[in-house]
């Protein structure tokens, strides 16, 4: 299974960078019982995009940084289903992850070129 796949796919705003709030208490301990848990209501920064542990898209978060370990889907860091998670919305946000494709583009006018006659 792929990250696009997955319950509900990858939304738009889960860009690298993009900042989220974590919206829902994660019950218990993480798959291996020593992870460090996103906590409702805090905000954090999405470090990269991976499979969840069931196969779903998740979230590495930059202010969280778990050891890898061995989970259902090999060898790695536990990645955090984005279902948990809303964007954060700001105007910087919104620019630097929505219209990043636009931002990275060089919009200068052509110089101007003289045609042979």
């Amino acid at each position: 299974m792929t990250l696009h796949e997955g319950y509900g796919g990858v939304p738009s705003w889960c860009r690298v960078g993009a900042k989220v709030v974590c919206i829902e208490t994660f019950n218990g301990k993480g798959a291996m019982g020593w992870e460090t848990l996103p906590k409702k209501g805090e905000t954090y920064t999405i470090r990269a995009v991976d499979t969840a542990i069931k196969g779903f898209a998740g979230l590495l978060l930059v202010e969280i940084k778990n050891a890898p370990a061995i989970y259902v889907k090999g060898f790695g860091e536990l990645a955090f289903w984005i279902g948990r998670f809303r964007p954060v919305h700001t105007l910087e946000n919104d620019l630097e992850t929505h219209f990043e494709q636009y931002l990275k583009t060089d919009h200068r006018a052509p110089e101007k070129v003289e045609l042979a006659a």
